[in-house]
């Protein structure tokens, strides 16, 4: 039976790349083998896994299915063992619907709306995958007007476009802790629609510290954005932590350029900083401590206000299917064009 003592025992499911950024002092970091029962290779004080291929497939690949079964029962036999992070936490964010489904009820539980602001006409939008993990989740599009709806591969989402002056802040949340990076991000677009081809291109391309694309270069001299205040990230992380039920996870923040409000557009589940910056946390780090003005957050998500279907013949581009369902039937794009709820940085409903 596992139990915390000195010399914790801690077992991992990671990829190559998350396993060199280790660092865990004064605990037996031990690899698990998921061909090989996991009672055989216990006991775990703590086991931390990266295991959303497997989630994924669960759903249509009965192998996968009872891998992921076997590994519940394990943690469920064995209560002490603390799991980072409970499958039915994790699973929501590897579809894009349902996690931002997560962000809406977070948004209307008891959050004052300020007011909506409806904007006439197509928005700059940016397209996404349904699926949130793997190579294709990172393949984008910005869509300016709805003939470029045409170019893009159902199932996906559209999410309005909102002007950061070419700046991502990254959240990452390591428990009760938290801290941020700023990440190059998209330059500024003309508002409304327009005649522009559509701009496909990999987010990892333009939002890594090395990234160097013409996207993230402004057409104009402007200032940097002013990041958000740390009382706002600490309450989005509280909310956020809260609802989704993660103790490892990211949050994708940007500054809107014209009033300073922040937007949540994007959370995933345990990025792989969070293992990398795991010291600096011990030390204190929590770089953003400027005002961001009265207005503090806002929660974007893209389906407010319900689906567009588009006909045509369109199917799951996804190999193999995403989340286990073929889809040749009608595509259906989520987008909304009018901007969602703003909330004050002093509202304590979050």
């Amino acid at each position: 039976m596992p139990s915390w003592r000195k010399g914790k025992r801690i077992g991992y499911c990671l990829n190559d790349k998350k396993k060199k950024k280790l660092n865990f002092q004064e605990c037996l970091v031990l690899g698990i083998d998921l061909a090989k029962p996991l009672r055989e290779q216990g006991p775990f004080d703590v086991i931390i896994h990266k295991l959303s291929d497997l989630i994924l497939e669960s759903g249509y690949d009965s192998q996968s299915h009872q891998l992921i079964r076997d590994f519940q029962t394990y943690v469920e036999t064995y209560s002490s063992i603390i799991l980072l992070d409970p499958f039915p936490a994790v699973r929501p964010l590897l579809d894009r619907f349902e996690s931002y489904r997560l962000l809406r009820d977070l948004q209307d539980q008891g959050v004052r709306v300020w007011g909506l602001l409806v904007k006439p006409g197509w928005p700059v939008s940016i397209c996404k995958t349904r699926v949130a993990h793997g190579p294709s989740s990172h393949e984008m599009a910005l869509i300016f007007n709805e003939e470029g709806l045409e170019e893009v591969s159902a199932p996906c989402l559209l999410q309005s476009f909102i002007n950061h002056d070419a700046v991502l802040f990254k959240v990452f949340v390591v428990g009760s802790s938290h801290f941020v990076v700023r990440r190059p991000s998209l330059k500024n677009f003309p508002r409304g629609e327009s005649a522009r081809k559509s701009i496909f291109f990999n987010s990892c391309s333009v939002s890594k510290p090395e990234s160097c694309s013409r996207l993230t270069e402004l057409d104009e001299a402007t200032l940097e954005p002013t990041p958000p205040s740390d009382n706002v990230v600490c309450r989005a992380v509280r909310g956020l932590r809260s609802a989704l039920g993660l103790s490892l996870f990211g949050v994708d923040l940007i500054v809107e350029k014209q009033t300073g409000r922040c937007a949540v557009i994007d959370v995933n589940a345990f990025p792989g900083e969070s293992l990398g910056e795991e010291a600096g946390l011990s030390r204190g780090r929590f770089p953003l401590t400027v005002s961001a003005g009265p207005y503090a957050l806002l929660i974007a998500p893209p389906c407010l206000y319900g689906p567009a279907q588009i006909t045509g013949p369109y199917k799951c581009s996804t190999e193999p299917p995403c989340l286990g369902q073929i889809r040749s039937v009608v595509h259906t794009v989520q987008y909304c064009t009018s901007l969602p709820v703003w909330i004050r940085s002093d509202h304590r409903s979050l």
